[in-house]
């Protein structure tokens, strides 16, 4: 998925920057700086958008949403390894969430559940074990729609 390539490589990109020793102090490094920084906004809008047009943008935790809002919109400097993790870490929750398989999984789990509980009252012992699959809720999920 392109989405969760850019996510990791912007991930990557940034905490490389971070690790880096020393301070640079050139306007130029600065310049280079701000760019990035306006990279890592532009992402987090684009991911924000498609979260809001699929309607998932209010399942989210508020205070994911709320640290997303402010790197979005605050003038601030990417260089927190925290700020970063954090934001990875959000990000990958919502582009989990814009997954289609997602959407198959989250619908097809209650049911799974049911369908395990009755076979195993019919009779079935491994019935129990359906519930943890994640693929046999996935096929309820896809056969639901």
């Amino acid at each position: 998925m392109i989405l969760s390539h850019k996510i990791d490589s912007l991930a990557n990109f940034s905490l490389s920057k971070i690790q880096k020793k020393g301070k640079q102090n050139n306007n130029d490094d600065i310049s280079k700086q701000q760019i990035k920084s306006e990279k890592i906004k532009m992402v987090l809008r684009l991911i924000k958008r498609k979260a809001m047009r699929r309607g998932l943008w209010k399942m989210i935790d508020r205070l994911d949403m709320g640290i997303m809002n402010l790197c979005i919109y605050l003038p601030i400097k990417f260089v927190s390894r925290n700020l970063l993790r954090t934001l990875a870490k959000i990000m990958k929750t919502i582009s989990s969430m814009l997954n289609p398989i997602h959407h198959y999984y989250e619908k097809g789990i209650d049911m799974a559940w049911q369908i395990s509980e009755s076979a195993y009252l019919w009779g079935n012992k491994d019935a129990l074990k359906w519930r943890f699959d994640r693929n046999f809720a996935i096929f309820i999920g896809m056969s639901l729609k």
